[in-house]
């Protein structure tokens, strides 16, 4: 409870009115300004009592967070879009090249930002004039590593297509101007230009999916192909588990590592080919912020498990897998 300077009494402090005090407790209906009283909970007998604040005392503390910061985590809920996927963002004003920027989105298990539609441009945008981001900042369309002559989106390899939403400038993307791409933020149209991944910085921003969407325990079936896969309990991981990864039969399992964030030489990510866990393909252990990609030589099923004790710093893993063909 805090001391309202105006009413003289006191409240909760995210502003409301005290409407709730346990039987046995001592009165609070008291001016706060004058006695520089607060009140405090007795556990032990189930009510609360007066205290004086200018005294020293010590107590245990619970903190509550809002629901935004548990949502998001560090980050902001978005608010005002009609689209919710992916709806928690960061904004880093510091510059960097394209390509540490995806990193640095990627250590938070997100990626530079996704624009699905003119109302999410328009909503970008202002947030980059809100934030003093005047000259430019990245967005995360880059030339696809399996297909240059296609465009894509970093967070799910989305090319553009007839359907799919983009803002470049006439006559962008140019070849051979660079690889990667970034907003004009001078301009309300918000367009796009491409630009080269490792020498042009800007500011960024950083979207990812809330932690109500990430598992909270090891999966009960079998993971989809080019679905992305997150270890359970992000941010603050404990559980090892397994996962089998299997294509059509006389296809080949590629994994992709977009990102793994771990103790070095205490937890482990290991990769196998076939399902037997005998045949190993890679063991990593520490950070991985640059996607990697591991293919199993002939085998249709791949074997990943996680090896972790839970009380590191580590974050975890997030993964996705592809069908190829030998």
């Amino acid at each position: 409870m805090v001391c309202n300077s105006t009413t003289r009494r006191l409240e909760w402090e995210d502003g409301t009115s005290v409407t709730y005090i346990p039987n046995g407790s001592a009165a609070i209906d008291f001016d706060c300004i004058s006695t520089k009283n607060t009140t405090v909970s007795q556990v032990k007998y189930g009510n609360w009592t007066v205290i004086e604040t200018d005294k020293s005392r010590v107590d245990t503390i619970l903190c509550a967070k809002a629901e935004s910061e548990e949502q998001c985590g560090g980050y902001t809920l978005m608010t005002g879009l009609s689209e919710n996927m992916k709806p928690c963002l960061k904004i880093f004003t510091d510059p960097l090249p394209w390509e540490l920027a995806q990193r640095q989105c990627s250590a938070d298990f997100g990626s530079l930002i996704t624009i699905n539609n003119a109302e999410e441009n328009k909503y970008f945008w202002r947030t980059a004039i809100t934030n003093n981001l005047l000259e430019g900042m990245h967005i995360g369309a880059h030339k696809s590593s399996s297909d240059p002559s296609i465009w894509t989106w970093v967070d799910g390899e989305v090319p553009f297509n007839g359907k799919s939403y983009d803002n470049f400038v006439s006559s962008f993307p140019i070849p051979g101007a660079g690889e990667c791409a970034s907003m004009l933020t001078e301009s309300a149209s918000a367009l796009w230009i491409n630009e080269d991944c490792n020498d042009d910085k800007l500011p960024f921003i950083c979207r990812r999916d809330d932690f109500s969407t990430m598992p909270k325990s090891c999966p009960t079936e079998a993971p989809k192909a080019e679905e992305d896969i997150f270890s359970p309990g992000f941010p603050n991981p404990g559980l090892p588990c397994e996962y089998v990864l299997f294509v059509a039969a006389k296809k080949i399992v590629e994994i992709e590592i977009l990102t793994l964030i771990s103790d070095l030489n205490r937890d482990f990510f290991e990769i196998f080919e076939g399902s037997s866990g005998s045949n190993l393909l890679a063991n990593f252990t520490g950070s991985i912020l640059a996607p990697t990609k591991i293919r199993t030589a002939k085998s249709n099923v791949m074997r990943v498990n996680w090896q972790t004790d839970g009380m590191g710093s580590n974050r975890g893993f997030r993964i996705r897998f592809h069908e190829a063909s030998p």
